[in-house]
């Protein structure tokens, strides 16, 4: 009944938004499911006691088949899902970003979007196009640089060689984590779990990325600085 009541109650009292702008509550089946079969004693207990009875929600006012509250297929065989938990189990299915989950439904991992679905897709695009085109050209100014090492691989001019070295490190880490985000950044099938536990290519790449970050600035302003103190002086 624990496992299963307090994320249902997290829920209902902080309905989730997605990208858009839809809140996500507990459906009128999953509330039932609650208070008849899962957590049926404890529940009757709470009727006993006002200040807990004025918290439990009303199930029948809750909605059945609205876009907001677990609708659709089950993401991991498409077909709905049955709690199991009694004789009178009622059916139930969560929308295509949840998953069933101590008799809840809790946000996925790999699924959950806070930006609309066409804005996911063009910053999707966007990034992938713009880490493409920022390879391409690393790779090629590391090809010149190695033509002109004589005149690159000297002070001031190796600035700007540690400086494609960075854009082209970041450049490649950014496409890797494109080709099975689910896999690489989740350590968990449950949203919340995985933005507690990171995994290990997660805390890797979002320190290459600071790393990058950091290291390019100073480095601009190294360069900046030589150029203007030979224009100065």
């Amino acid at each position: 009944c624990r496992s299963s009541f307090i994320p249902f109650m997290c829920l209902y009292l902080f309905p989730l938004c997605d990208g858009n702008g839809t809140a996500h509550k507990p459906s009128r089946n999953q509330c039932i499911e609650t208070r008849e079969a899962v957590c049926k004693d404890w529940w009757q207990k709470a009727l006993n006691f006002p200040n807990k009875r004025d918290r439990l929600p009303n199930c029948e006012s809750l909605s059945v088949t609205t876009e907001s509250v677990c609708k659709g297929q089950d993401t991991s065989g498409n077909r709905s899902v049955s709690m199991n938990k009694s004789s009178n189990s009622t059916q139930m299915a969560c929308k295509d970003t949840f998953y069933i989950s101590s008799g809840t439904c809790v946000p996925q991992c790999g699924q959950w979007k806070q930006i609309t679905d066409e804005m996911a897709v063009a910053v999707t695009v966007l990034v992938i196009i713009s880490a493409l085109v920022g390879l391409v050209f690393g790779i090629i100014v590391t090809i010149l640089s190695c033509i002109s090492r004589k005149k690159m691989f000297v002070f001031p001019q190796v600035i700007i060689v540690y400086m494609n070295a960075s854009i082209v490190s970041q450049a490649f880490f950014i496409l890797i984590s494109f080709t099975d985000k689910t896999a690489l950044f989740c350590s968990s099938r449950n949203l919340i779990e995985a933005l507690d536990k990171p995994t290990a290519f997660c805390s890797f790449i979002g320190s290459v990325y600071y790393y990058t970050i950091i290291h390019l600035s100073i480095l601009w302003l190294c360069h900046a600085f030589i150029l203007f103190w030979k224009i100065k002086f």
